[in-house]
């Protein structure tokens, strides 16, 4: 459960419900080993791990490449249908106390929907990728398929960022309901819905989270400039990194290098922005207490 530290701001918000907002209502040095380890499990389970057993099974165990294909795309496609399932429950049963604030029962999230959009286009570019590598003069189009799942989820997400980004700018308004804000909030950074979805759902945190969260971001403009710059920031870096990616799988020569490049730079970029994301939170924390605004809106 969360615990809320005793300083506090003053909120102004269209929720009456909330008179003030810790600065930091969740308290994460009591998640970070389970943050850790999290993590980890994702790191190696969709990075490492797959590279690990295209090396073993094609190079040591010498198996036709449809069969190393067909295992890792069934141990990735087994690991992704019991997430999802495990989050999409979380959501909808009776009881729910995470889902999205004043919505349905049937109401998922933004983070599920993209969670099913991405799943259906990596499951699609894994069966294409099995499906032709058993000829023999497809191996090279099939190892770049089933390398490119990364740094297309990356460009997935990162042009949402950009797009959010922009229509905040712009004071534009959410054409539809995504997660807690209806469509005629005005639109929020990416990392908002990102961050309020995630530790909501996977982090057990609840409506309650939701709630706090969005009391903070209304009363504090670094938040919000932190946010903002955060969009941009991962934004921008992962249309550059994706892009590259997606370049150096189509025309490197060396489909093991592609295999690798595919499946681990994607992971480089994400620990290098997730610390720098802590910080420009640390930054933008120590404006917060000072009174100073940290930048433009």
């Amino acid at each position: 459960m969360m615990t809320v530290k005793l300083e506090s701001v003053q909120v102004s918000n269209h929720d009456s419900a909330v008179v003030q907002v810790a600065r930091i209502p969740l308290d994460v040095g009591k998640y970070k080993l389970a943050v850790a380890i999290a993590a980890a499990s994702i790191v190696t389970g969709s990075g490492l791990l797959p590279v690990i057993l295209y090396l073993v099974l094609t190079e040591a165990a010498g198996l036709e490449l449809w069969i190393v294909f067909t295992i890792l795309g069934t141990g990735i496609g087994v690991l992704s249908v019991a997430m999802m399932l495990r989050r999409t429950w979380r959501l909808v049963r009776p009881n729910a106390t995470c889902r999205p604030r004043n919505s349905q029962w049937y109401n998922l999230d933004y983070f599920q929907w993209n969670f099913f959009s991405g799943f259906c286009y990596i499951a699609a570019l894994m069966i294409a990728a099995i499906s032709t590598s058993p000829h023999k003069g497809s191996h090279d189009t099939s190892t770049r398929l089933m390398s490119l799942p990364l740094p297309l989820l990356i460009l997935q997400v990162s042009s949402q960022l950009l797009f959010a980004c922009a229509m905040s700018r712009i004071k534009a308004k959410y054409p539809f309901r995504v997660s807690s804000m209806d469509r005629s909030n005005r639109v929020r950074p990416g990392v908002y819905t990102i961050v309020e979805d995630v530790v909501a759902v996977d982090c057990g945190q609840g409506q309650e989270y939701r709630r706090l969260f969005d009391a903070r971001y209304c009363s504090s403009r670094p938040v919000r400039v932190l946010l903002e710059r955060l969009d941009l920031a991962w934004g921008l870096s992962g249309a550059l990194v994706a892009s590259l990616l997606v370049a150096l799988v189509s025309t490197l020569p060396n489909t093991d290098a592609v295999f690798l490049i595919g499946w681990l730079v994607p992971w480089g970029w994400a620990g290098a922005l997730a610390v720098a994301t802590r910080c420009m939170w640390k930054i933008a924390l120590m404006h917060e207490k000072s009174g100073d605004p940290g930048g433009r809106e």
